[in-house]
């Protein structure tokens, strides 16, 4: 599977009070599912590298504003916010056919 990635919703952030200029990246590839966020003060980079082999779940909330993804890993769970509905879902499909295919 090539690459894909996701951005978070920059108008659904608007509405919750994120920073706009600031957006959460998910990039999911065969290997590893890397997270993305810009700091506060757009100085400096925040990255979180985590092996497809240890995401054990995933799962979406969805809010009247847009979806939060909760993943969750052998060590600890990420949340990341402000995602459209579609891409959260498609993003849980993604994780769950890696997830399934190891027997899990």
């Amino acid at each position: 599977m090539e690459s894909r990635i996701f951005k978070a919703s920059v108008s659904r952030g608007i509405v919750k009070g994120a920073n706009v200029l600031t957006p959460d990246v998910i990039e999911v590839d065969n290997y590893a599912l890397t997270w993305r966020r810009r700091g506060k003060l757009l100085l400096n980079n925040h990255q979180k590298v985590i092996p497809i082999p240890h995401i054990t779940g995933v799962s979406v909330n969805n809010t009247l504003w847009g979806s939060n993804i909760h993943i969750h890993t052998i060590n600890e769970s990420i949340v990341v916010e402000n995602f459209t509905r579609k891409d959260a879902k498609e993003l849980q499909s993604i994780l769950r056919g890696y997830i399934n295919s190891r027997g899990r």
